[in-house]
Order: structure tokens, then C-alpha cells, then sequence
């Protein structure tokens, strides 16, 4: 047949019969696999009120810092879903110095400390 034994044993291994996610796992048959195995949080709708929260607070948080500070925490933090970035590659993408980017974020920091709405996220 001139085929690989590799191929031979990966096609048996996958030939293997579907397991149904409604199937009970349990002699008494009150929990399904479904039940068992964990799903994206996203799909949890408390996880998913509490992100939005958390987002919403963050939002508020920000409006007192300037544009700047609020662009350098979001890059440096990965907020609102942004990759995270060192001051490395902030410093490069604003044309500042390293350690201008870095005062500039320990100073928002500080700023956002004073607010009474931190606490929350601490």
C-alpha cells in the first residue's frame, strides 16, 4: 500500500466513536461531561458583568489623567484589550525616553490612587 505506519496509527487514533457533552458521567446520571469540563469564561455570564464593570470603572478612572498618561497605561497594562507593551516599545512608538515613559506612568499611577474608585480593583 506504501503507506506510512505514522499515518496508520494516527488514523486509528482518531478514528475513535464521539463522546456526546450531554452524556451523563455519573451512575445517577445528574452530571453531564458538559458540566464537568470549564468553557471560556466569557461564557460565564458573571464573569462577563463583572469584565464590563471592570471596564466601565476604568473608563471613569481614566477621565481624570491626560491623553498621554491614559495612552501610555492602556499599551502598558493591555487595557480595553490591547496587547501589552514594555516602555521599551512605548518609548520607541512615542519617541520618548525609557525612563520619560516610565514617570509618566508612575505618575498617572499616583494620580489614579487618589481616586476614591480604586480601591475596588485593589
Amino acid at each position: 500500500m506504501e503507506v506510512n505506519a505514522e499515518a496508520v496509527r494516527l488514523a486509528i487514533e482518531r478514528n475513535r466513536a464521539s463522546i456526546s457533552l450531554d452524556q451523563a458521567m455519573t451512575s445517577h446520571g445528574y452530571m453531564s461531561l458538559q458540566d464537568i469540563i470549564v468553557g471560556p469564561e466569557e461564557l460565564n455570564p458573571e464573569a462577563m458583568m463583572k469584565k464590563e464593570m471592570v471596564r466601565e470603572e476604568i473608563g471613569k478612572l481614566v477621565e481624570a489623567l491626560g491623553e498621554r498618561e491614559v495612552h501610555i497605561l492602556r499599551l502598558y497594562y493591555g487595557l480595553g484589550g490591547e496587547s501589552v507593551w514594555s516602555f521599551e516599545e512605548i518609548r520607541r512608538l512615542l519617541k520618548l525616553s525609557r525612563e520619560r515613559v516610565r514617570q509618566i506612568n508612575f505618575a498617572a499611577l499616583a494620580k489614579l490612587r487618589q481616586e476614591d474608585h480604586l480601591n475596588y480593583f485593589i
